[in-house]
């Protein structure tokens, strides 16, 4: 039971932290499948390592460490690169993309924290456009509005979700 435990951990934290590793792995690469390829090496190391991880460390860094591992592997394999990135360097980006994850899930906690503060109507229309991925002309239809009106609701909306974020990080202490 603890190592099903220890499993399901991995594993959420993985999923929390896939989009931070592939855009460190893309960093060090300079073809999006590769990267994506790499980033399935990654998890699958991750996973088959999973008795290595402690979990009372960070995750991120440590997948991280993974992540540099399997580009330079595969790097000694393919000695078609022509561009070479130090190890350092690597070490260094890897630092970089943790320190931005912390400040991507600061902002994703003040987007939410400001989306709850807008009306039920600026809420429809942000879930219109960013989750359902429509169009302004598809969401002008579905309100019976004109797309010029939506282009600019959206846009003040925009600008509300701005300042309060800005607000928020203030108040937190993690602004830019």
């Amino acid at each position: 039971m603890p190592d099903q435990l220890i499993s399901v951990n991995l594993a959420r934290e993985w999923v929390k932290s896939q989009q931070n590793i592939l855009a460190y792995i893309g960093s060090l690469t300079y073809d999006f499948r590769e990267a994506e390829e790499l980033l399935q090496e990654t998890a699958a190391q991750v996973f088959e390592h999973a008795d290595r991880y402690d979990p009372a460390r960070p995750f991120l860094p440590w997948a991280f460490g993974i992540a540099r591992n399997v580009v330079l592997h595969h790097r000694r394999q393919a000695a078609r690169h022509h561009c070479v990135i130090d190890v350092e360097v690597m070490s260094r980006l890897a630092e970089v993309f943790d320190e931005l994850a912390e400040y991507r899930e600061q902002l994703r906690d003040a987007l939410e924290f400001c989306r709850e503060k807008l009306p039920p109507r600026s809420q429809h229309l942000c879930r219109l456009r960013y989750e359902g991925n429509l169009e302004v002309g598809e969401i002008a239809r579905r309100t019976g509005s004109t797309a010029g009106a939506v282009r600019i609701l959206l846009y003040r909306i925009r600008e509300q979700l701005r300042r309060c974020i800005g607000q928020q990080l203030e108040i937190e202490g993690t602004a830019p």
